[in-house]
């Protein structure tokens, strides 16, 4: 399985190969978020590649600022199971948000 955030920032930038790796960046996450709403708003599915659209509301633990906005998920399956998961954030907003909340 493979996971990757396309953003420059954020705990969970880039890629993760393994379930350890995944593991690894969710609790650095969770360390510095809060997750107030999480929101499947739309699942799309085209054979083997399912998108979804996210809503979401995050408070960062540190400086209580709050992020929220939308972004999406591709995920591709085989024989039954997730291969790969490709996130989409508005990276130039990320970026903005984790310099002001003094993590960059």
């Amino acid at each position: 399985m493979r996971y990757t955030l396309h953003a420059e920032e954020g705990p969970l930038a880039g890629t993760a190969s393994t379930i350890d790796e995944l593991t690894s960046r969710l609790e650095q996450f969770l360390a510095v978020f809060d997750f107030m709403a999480y929101v499947v708003d739309n699942v799309r599915a085209d054979g083997p590649t399912v998108r979804t659209s996210i809503v979401y509301w995050y408070r960062h633990k540190t400086s209580r600022l709050e992020l929220h906005g939308r972004y999406r998920h591709v995920w591709h399956v085989d024989n039954g199971r997730i291969v790969s998961c490709d996130e989409y954030h508005d990276a130039a907003a990320l970026d903005a948000f984790m310099r002001l909340a003094g993590q960059k």
